[in-house]
């Protein structure tokens, strides 16, 4: 079960696998795991020399004493350190960096989009997902993403169904914003039409309808396109929607059950969604003391994402000079601040604006910012489940949890960037990348 490099679809296929890998493979087990240290996610400590016994995709036992069942597989990770799988809150699986360079990021944005069909976004989509299992993300959200046929959803569905491995995934199905906002194309001309990869809405009653219409095709949650955004050359600046479009958002995906997400870079557009009470804010760059005061007052989660700096390229095209244009813009220390106001804070990346794989680099931006090692860790575990309101299934390493379970040779504690190199992913139960026992 050592799915070590590859890529793992190709490896499951091959070996006639695949539609074990996932939930549907109905009862296994008991298999045990021997933890040489444990990060649980709960708290800043590791516990050591632990047996984790885990059958029908579930921790059934944990403990120093737990007694493993006769003939059951054990995997030694006794030299390792064994965490909750992490979670990507901010991740578009149908983007395509790696592949096609700065194509996201450029006045020309959605090129890639229009060059590719539904049916290979959806390949290249369920390819990226299962780079994102292999770099330790056992839980994606993907906040909406561009394909007018959502392919997306249809990657998550297989992924869930159990038909393919991959890390579960909860989805927006496409942005919602005003005409002329951010993911309406501006470089398209006058007489072509919309590219269907965003609603736009321009009243409160357009806004109910979008919000239906996400719901009728399979949201898992609603996002809003808030303020102007680096994709599309917007300004970053820009409160797109006025306030009682951002009410009937928010009140009707509450009232259908859906949490809401609002991409947010600018002062005024964030105030904006934190008067109407968003369950997120994405990005949330410009945030002042006074806008995080009142994003802790509400119980609204940031999710910050370092995309460029993840790519080690922060003066990429024009996009820093037009955030420079925002008046309160002076390099504001965004989780500095959210810590000390008490702001709840979910880890997300919006990989895909940059290459695939290297999301877990973010651990340690936040580290730099004023996180410990493990409150940054617990933003990718036991913090963005709750914001997924995944909490009694995923993100810490308890009886009764999925066994989403990662590992890494070393103490990631001490040394974050550890997670860089996960060694060993769990999902669901299932081995797909095992570089550290040798007994899987």
């Amino acid at each position: 079960m050592a799915w070590c490099r590859g890529p793992i679809l190709a490896s499951l296929i091959f070996h006639g696998l695949a539609a074990s890998a996932g939930p549907a493979s109905g009862k296994t087990g008991p298999v045990a795991i021997r933890a040489g240290q444990l990060f649980d996610g709960t708290d800043d400590r590791l516990r050591t020399n632990l047996i984790i016994l885990i059958e029908n995709g579930r921790i059934t036992a944990l403990g120093e004493g737990v007694a493993i069942p006769a003939g059951a597989p054990v995997i030694n990770l006794s030299g390792a350190t064994v965490l909750p799988g992490l979670i990507d809150a901010h991740a578009h699986i149908l983007f395509e960096a790696n592949v096609e360079g700065d194509a996201a990021l450029i006045p020309l944005a959605g090129q890639q989009f229009l060059t590719r069909t539904s049916a290979r976004k959806a390949l290249d989509g369920l390819r990226n997902a299962q780079v994102l299992l292999e770099s330790g993300f056992t839980t994606l959200r993907d906040p909406g993403d561009m394909d007018v046929n959502r392919a997306h959803l249809d990657v998550r569905d297989v992924i869930n169904h159990g038909d393919f491995p991959g890390p579960r995934i909860f989805a927006a199905v496409h942005a919602i914003t005003r005409t002329g906002g951010h993911l309406d194309f501006a470089w398209l001309a006058a007489d072509q039409p919309p590219l269907g990869y965003a609603h736009l809405v321009d009243n409160p009653d357009a806004m109910r309808h979008a919000v239906r219409k996400e719901v009728k095709y399979g949201a898992d949650w609603i996002k809003l396109a808030a303020t102007g955004g680096l994709t599309t050359r917007t300004n970053p600046s820009e409160s797109v929607f006025t306030d009682a479009e951002l009410g009937v958002a928010v009140e009707e995906a509450h009232r259908l059950g859906k949490k809401i997400a609002a991409h947010a870079h600018g002062l005024s557009g964030i105030k904006g969604v934190t008067r109407a009470g968003v369950d997120s804010i994405e990005h949330a760059t410009f945030a002042d003391a006074e806008a995080l005061r009142a994003i802790a007052k509400a119980g609204i989660y940031i999710v910050p994402t370092f995309g460029r700096r993840i790519a080690k390229n922060p003066d990429r095209g024009n996009w820093l000079e037009l955030l420079r244009k925002e008046p309160d813009y002076k390099g504001w220390p965004l989780i500095a601040n959210a810590l000390k106001l008490g702001v709840k804070i979910a880890f997300g990346t919006d990989t895909g604006t940059f290459a695939h794989g290297l999301g877990p680099r973010q651990l340690a931006m936040l580290v730099e910012g004023g996180m410990k090692p493990a409150a940054a860790i617990r933003t990718a575990t036991s913090a963005a489940a709750d914001l997924l309101d995944l909490r009694d299934r995923v993100g810490r390493v308890v009886v009764g949890m999925e066994a989403d379970l990662i590992a890494v040779a070393g103490n990631p504690l001490t040394n974050v960037q550890l997670l860089e190199h996960v060694g060993f992913v769990m999902v669901r139960g299932q081995v797909v990348k095992n570089e550290i026992s040798a007994n899987p």
